[in-house]
């Protein structure tokens, strides 16, 4: 029987998955979720997993979200002889004590370092920076001990982190300070069956949608912004039309690339000499970028 498996192609928790179905054998529906368009939201999507978040699987009516329990629940059910989720309780401890580091730390550390400068445009904080290279350390060390982060073996661990570091090339971030980590990845990359299929396209095709979108845009401040636009289109007659747009507890410095655009924060009126539907699509662009990056787990 074939899982139906919801999921944004790009997310490192999502591949995580994907990995682990192909290593194991288990045959896969993939079923986009745009999470830029809200789809996750959508009623349907809400009845399977309320916490709208990806990856969720459809296992003949069976819904499971979580990637890491995703993982386990793969292995355990269909193959669950295989050494990547080891039967004796002290390997397949090991396993998850990895799976827990990987979403309490290191995927933890990853995703605050980094998807603020993805998804909000803000500048690298050296403090998150920090930790996510303290994160790093621990992996290095366990690395310099083991073949593989759980033992000398492959297993579900080494899926879920693997995602989780490759994510960070989105961004060009270099682990050339953690040569451990850096050979394991290069092995993994070469023994994952379909790793370039599973990552490496999605990864690049996400990088340049958001070079695209020109989402990493700079923010020098941190604020909530209410925002009152009026809208003032000229015609031969010069009719005026004024319409007000609410939007709160959000962080950018922008919503339109328009020449003509003023924009003033905190609670101002904002001018803007352009057209109604401009303005519309660049506040849904923002919406849409917090939106994608609270829905990854």
């Amino acid at each position: 029987m074939t899982i139906d498996v919801y999921l944004a192609s790009a997310s490192g928790p999502c591949r995580a998955v994907l990995m682990t179905a192909k290593y194991l054998g288990v045959d896969v529906n993939q079923k986009m979720v745009n999470l830029m368009t809200g789809e996750q939201l959508k009623p349907e999507y809400l009845k399977m997993n309320p916490q709208h978040c990806v990856p969720t699987i459809d296992d003949n009516g069976f819904y499971l979200w979580e990637s890491r329990a995703i993982l386990t629940y793969l292995a355990n059910k269909y193959a669950p002889e295989n050494p990547v989720y080891p039967k004796d309780p002290k390997e397949r401890a090991v396993v998850d004590r990895m799976l827990y580091f990987d979403i309490g730390t290191l995927y933890k550390a990853e995703g605050e370092y980094l998807y603020p400068q993805l998804f909000r445009g803000q500048a690298a904080d050296p403090e998150k920076a920090e930790a996510f290279k303290k994160a790093l350390a621990l992996l290095e060390e366990f690395l310099s001990k083991t073949s593989y982060v759980a033992g000398n073996h492959i297993t579900l661990a080494d899926f879920s982190i693997l995602a989780s570091l490759s994510f960070a090339e989105v961004a060009d971030y270099s682990y050339a300070d953690f040569p451990k980590i850096t050979a394991w990845l290069q092995k993994l990359k070469s023994e994952v069956p379909s790793y370039k299929e599973i990552n490496d396209i999605p990864l690049q095709q996400f990088k340049d949608f958001l070079k695209s979108k020109n989402l990493q845009f700079d923010v020098n401040t941190d604020f909530a912004v209410l925002v009152k636009c009026r809208f003032e289109i000229q015609t031969e007659e010069k009719l005026l039309i004024e319409v007000y747009e609410t939007y709160a507890a959000t962080k950018f410095s922008k919503l339109s690339t328009n020449p003509n655009t003023k924009i003033i924060s905190n609670g101002a009126s904002v001018w803007i000499f352009a057209m109604i539907g401009k303005v519309k699509e660049a506040m849904s662009r923002v919406k849409q970028e917090i939106g994608m990056a609270t829905s990854i787990n």
